[in-house]
């Protein structure tokens, strides 16, 4: 759009009808004169004519355009490729994205990364007018999106300053992405000539969503400024990841963290890597100097003696970048689990009982009826074991009591003591033991269900998978039916066919119960031969583990406050080989500790940003839950909207252990650890990588590779220095200058209209030629006419 930058020389356009006066002026008075007879004028003289009229409007026009060229080139117009007002300096509307990742408390020569884009932004703030509006959008991820202070851009541009003066970069990853779109709908309804986005960030390389966010076609003509705030070197160690040994630690159970440690500088790091719990170092490891850019990996051992949440974190000695240096966590630690198991096929012979292989794996000899109901268990034989080093891994017995129940039992059992029950081939259940599993599994108790040859899959889904019972009924999955044996062999209960049909292919080594089974040392899960496995529909459940043919053979589904497993294998060998494998040992172990941990610890780490789901049991839904952050402060939840009871908690911007407790109760609540996420720690940086070698089209790769990246449809600026925002949106903002073009068309015009006026005067006042005409008529031809007026004489 055109602007003007003196708009009152416009009247100078006026002074281009001086000219044209003057010419009307002069064609009025032309004097007539008599004369006897045309008819001896030539064509060629009367042609010299016309022509002669020509070249005086030709000087007419270059009159009138030399007036009119000087008006407008005094006007001093400018051409913007952006939305802009027509008189004088427009109105501007800008919007502010600052980068509050934790990569911006980085210190540069005394100062953070986010005080300079803080100048940054200050400096933006004091060229604006007071008529002009301004916003501003706070670019780490957060669980509800990125933070907008100001519904729109606002003309208090006092409020803004003071908001951004009282900012302070948070334990977050950046989300450029998401930033930038919202800054395009905070300018989209507004009516400003000229509306900016300056993106005042790192360019952090994770601060790219997966996906990028397009602006309208609407907002096509909205400049995006990217100011990079120039980052320190790479330098200091970074603990980007934590692991566990097991699904949870058990009181006297020697408990194992792995902590993954990176190296950021551009030399070779020692590395000492300590374990705090409860303030106190309980373990500590020194590791060989880690090469520049790779990673160590330290475990560090710890036995819990005490009961209950404790809560701690693994650091590196490191001064670089504090926020880095720890990752915190959380356990619930039990003494004890008890679970009960129904056995649906029992035997006199203890190798064809049901429960064999389960009773062998937990080192449970006979059955542990006394205790939850008389008492807890001694730890000392369990510790002192684990102290001697008696054995490289403590008897799980340490940590499981068994109990057993029949089918019919269950509907008048007490499960209250239990923290996960276990159907074992059970044929169905009585209505009763039904809803006594449903209030105990919605209550954050656990389940898991072995299928096998006894289960009678129409009882199941009308009772355990029906969608009218309590959360769509306890399985995760529907049965469909049985694989690997004839209809026959199934109806008589017959064992299954010795050739396998399957084998163990996948496993979720995410899964806070999984994770690490995959590996050699836990056992070679992948080598159990299937011979006959129940079909089922998982649906919308989690699938843990699946055969090479793609039936799933392990689900989840959470229920309530708590969570139930589906295994399509009987807990015996009679259809796999499985319970013959070194990795049903841990496998066995972990689901049942999984199971047994409270719903907010068996989900693992959080990020910060990330949303919190509280789950509620619904017996209890209307009771409220609040949350103690890291810095003392009770939060209050959100119901969730839909879907199951539960509660949800987004304000987890600060890294530490959370704890959540209904109100009035927080002696019983849970705790959670809220992390930083590692890309954090990774020095890549946009510009860096869009520039390439060749540094004369440095600048162009990164604007187009920007926009590319992060969805940008408008003109794209980069800015290297902060200190230089101001000045390259003042550049932006100028436009093509209009007046340079505009005074060389005037310069034209001038010596077109001296050349022109020199032809016509030397035509007009020039010494005049004369034409002869001869007696009989004849007409002597003289040379072409080089003069506009001819006097004819009688001879």
């Amino acid at each position: 759009m055109l602007t003007l930058g003196t708009p009152l020389f416009l009247l100078g356009l006026l002074s281009a009808a001086i000219p044209l006066l003057i010419h009307l002026s002069r064609s009025r008075r032309t004097r007539k004169m008599p004369f006897s007879t045309t008819r001896f004028f030539t064509e060629q003289f009367l042609r010299s004519y016309r022509m002669s009229r020509l070249k005086e409007l030709l000087l007419l026009a270059c009159r009138m355009a030399l007036c009119a060229g000087l008006a407008l080139a005094l006007a001093a117009p400018v051409w913007h490729a952006h939305g802009k007002g027509l008189w004088g300096e427009p109105s501007r509307a800008v919007v502010l994205v600052l980068d509050d990742s934790a990569s911006m408390a980085l210190e540069v020569e005394g100062r953070t990364l986010f005080s300079r884009a803080q100048q940054a932004a200050h400096a933006i703030l004091d060229s604006l007018r007071p008529s002009d509006s301004a916003a501003l959008v706070l670019a780490g991820r957060r669980a509800n999106g990125c933070e907008v202070p100001f519904a729109e851009a606002t003309p208090q541009l006092a409020d803004v300053r003071q908001l951004l003066d009282g900012l302070q970069p948070a334990m977050l990853s950046a989300d450029l992405s998401e930033a930038i779109a919202r800054a395009h709908e905070l300018l989209r309804r507004h009516t400003a000539s000229s509306r900016e986005i300056y993106v005042l960030s790192d360019l952090q390389a994770s601060g790219i969503s997966g996906e990028a966010h397009p602006p309208p076609a609407a907002d096509a003509g909205v400049p995006v400024f990217f100011v990079r705030i120039r980052p320190a070197p790479l330098t200091g160690l970074a603990v980007t990841a934590l692991q566990y040994g097991a699904s949870r630690p058990m009181a006297g159970v020697p408990f194992a963290v792995r902590a993954h440690v990176r190296n950021l500088s551009t030399a070779s790091l020692p590395c000492t890597v300590r374990l705090v719990v409860a303030g106190r170092v309980v373990a500590e490891r020194r590791l060989p100097p880690i090469a520049a850019g790779r990673w160590a990996v330290a475990t560090l051992h710890h036995t819990f003696t005490a009961t209950g949440w404790h809560e701690g974190y693994v650091e590196v000695a490191d001064e670089a970048f504090e926020p880095d240096n720890r990752r915190w966590l959380a356990f619930q630690v039990l003494d004890r689990v008890a679970v009960l198991a129904v056995n649906g096929a029992p035997s006199q012979v203890p190798r064809l009982d049901e429960l064999f292989f389960l009773r062998a794996a937990l080192g449970v000899a006979k059955e542990q009826a006394a205790w939850p109901h008389e008492g807890a268990p001694d730890r000392a034989a369990s510790a002192t074991a684990a102290a001697n080093g008696e054995s490289g891994q403590p008897a799980p017995s340490a940590g499981i009591v068994l109990r057993t129940f029949r089918a019919d039992e269950l509907g008048s059992a007490e499960l209250g003591p239990y923290r996960a029950v276990i159907l074992a081939n059970v044929e169905s259940l009585p209505e009763a033991a039904v809803a006594r599993l449903e209030r105990f599994v919605d209550a954050g108790g656990g389940l898991l269900v072995f299928l096998g040859d006894a289960v009678n899959a129409s009882a199941y889904n009308q009772t355990l998978a029906a969608q009218d019972r309590l959360h769509g009924g306890l399985l995760p999955a529907r049965l469909l039916g049985i694989e690997g044996r004839s209809a026959a062999v199934a109806a008589e209960g017959g064992a299954a066919d010795s050739q396998p049909i399957a084998r163990l292919a996948r496993l979720d080594a995410e899964h806070p119960a999984l994770a690490g089974l995959e590996q050699g040392a836990a056992g070679n899960a992948w080598a159990a031969n299937i011979r006959s496995l129940w079909t089922v529909d998982p649906g919308n459940s989690r699938v843990l583990m699946a055969a090479d043919t793609g039936s799933p053979l392990l689900c989840e589904k959470p229920y309530g406050r708590g969570r139930v497993l589906l295994c399509a294998l009987p807990c015996d060998r009679d259809w796999s080989d499985f319970p013959l494998r070194p990795v049903w040992v841990p496998w066995l172990y972990r689901l049942l500790a999984y199971l047994a941990q409270e719903p907010l610890a068996a989900r693992g780490f959080y990020l910060t940003g990330a949303q919190v789901e509280i789950a509620a049991s619904a017996t209890a839904s209307s009771q409220r839950w609040v949350v103690r952050t890291p810095d003392g402060r009770v939060r209050p939840t959100a119901p969730a909207a839909e879907g199951p009871p539960r509660s949800l908690f987004a304000e987890t911007e600060q890294v530490g252990v959370y704890r959540a407790y209904p109100v009035g109760a927080e002696t019983v609540g849970e705790r959670f650890a809220v992390n930083l996420e590692s890309y954090e720690s990774d020095r890549r940086y946009l510009d860096e990588e869009l520039a390439g070698d060749d540094a004369s089209a440095a600048s162009r790769r990164i604007t187009d590779g920007l926009a590319r990246l992060l969805g940008v449809q408008s003109e794209v600026y980069y800015v290297e220095r902060p200190e230089a925002a101001v000045e390259a949106a003042l550049a932006a903002r100028r436009g093509i200058r209009l007046w340079d073009a505009i005074l060389a068309v005037a310069l034209l015009a001038a010596l077109a209209d001296a050349w022109l006026a020199n032809r016509i005067s030397r035509r007009h006042y020039a010494q005049p030629r004369e034409i002869s005409l001869q007696p009989g008529g004849r007409v002597m031809s003289p040379p072409p006419p080089r003069v506009a007026s001819e006097q004819v004489r009688q001879p």
